[in-house]
């Protein structure tokens, strides 16, 4: 990992980094994100500020943005030079971000609750590894308010050591185990191959949702034939069925169907040319299932919602008055 990390122009911690967000992105609505990190910024404010023993922990907010890069390895270079870019800012500390955020939104409180905890950057890649039983860790639990996922990433005597803290509760059953084994399969991969540091899509659905997809997509049925008024006019001529749920009593498409054949010779409905318009106007009742157009009433519309009609300017013979547009 590192050799391949100094190739492309990395860190291993802002490999890790990357490809984390990767992960995040796959199960996220949105491909922009805000991941968490915890920095340990220790201010030289006093000659004995080395010697407090104390928690000099701080956060830093990165931006995580669809767009960074059209490879695995471009996308990783653009969040480590924002990481770093942040960090030359970390006096206005991602704490103070999120209270001015709440203060803005008028919110009790604005959460950024995945977090990437790396400690990588402080292990000596020359340094021979110890593998001492004491230095190999049993079980290890963080419990930190207002964080949903904390993935935390650190070198033991055996390797790259990785762990999930999920918060109970916050993600679908199944959902915490498939993103972790998909977050390990890919460090594998960069630290195995060329290949994915290349690729655009690093972070492959898993088999398993990725056949709910496809059965649930899995719409192809064969497609009636004929015309709707054909199906209409079978109906008139079948037995009497009514629909069901209708506003008021049952609609019989005999009786639905039936007045309009009845009038389609009569003098306000004789024959019309090809493709010209034709305006249907019913009163309330079953067989209606579309609004009135133009509305019953002809009195001057004084509700809120009325706006001028964004289509262009009809002639005067056939503009429609203000209370239709409502």
């Amino acid at each position: 990992m590192r050799g391949r990390a100094a190739a492309h122009g990395l860190t291993p911690s802002a490999v890790a980094l990357a490809a984390y967000a990767e992960v995040v992105a796959r199960w996220s609505r949105h491909g922009d994100l805000t991941l968490n990190l915890p920095v340990s910024r220790r201010l030289p404010l006093h000659p004995d500020v080395p010697r407090v023993v104390g928690d000099f922990t701080s956060l830093s907010l990165l931006a995580v943005r669809a767009d960074d890069g059209a490879s695995f390895a471009e996308r990783a270079r653009a969040r480590q030079g924002r990481l770093l870019e942040d960090l030359d800012h970390g006096l206005y500390s991602g704490n103070e971000v999120l209270a001015e955020l709440s203060r803005r939104r008028g919110e009790a409180a604005v959460l950024m609750p995945v977090v990437f905890t790396g400690a990588l950057g402080a292990d000596d890649a020359d340094a021979a590894p110890d593998r001492s039983w004491s230095l190999r860790e049993v079980h290890g639990l963080s419990q930190t308010p207002q964080v949903w996922l904390d993935c935390q990433v650190s070198l033991d005597a055996d390797g790259l050591a990785l762990r999930w803290d999920v918060r109970e509760g916050v993600l679908v059953g199944g959902v915490a185990a498939e993103a972790f084994a998909a977050y390990e399969r890919l460090l594998r991969a960069l630290a195995t191959s060329d290949a994915p540091w290349e690729a655009d899509d690093v972070v492959p659905l898993p088999a398993g949702q990725a056949a709910v997809r496809e059965r649930v997509n899995a719409t192809a049925a064969p497609l009636a034939e004929g015309l709707l008024h054909e199906a209409a006019a079978r109906g008139h001529r079948g037995p009497g069925r009514h629909g069901r749920g209708a506003p008021r009593g049952r609609a019989d498409p005999r009786r639905a169907v039936g007045p309009g054949r009845r009038r389609r010779g009569g003098p306000a409905g004789g024959r019309r040319a090809a493709r010209e318009r034709v305006g249907i106007v019913m009163d309330k009742g079953p067989s209606r299932s579309w609004p009135r157009w133009p509305p019953r009433s002809r009195e001057p519309c004084t509700c809120p919602w009325t706006r001028p009609s964004p289509r262009p300017a009809a002639p005067a013979s056939s503009r429609t008055p203000a209370s239709a547009r409502c």
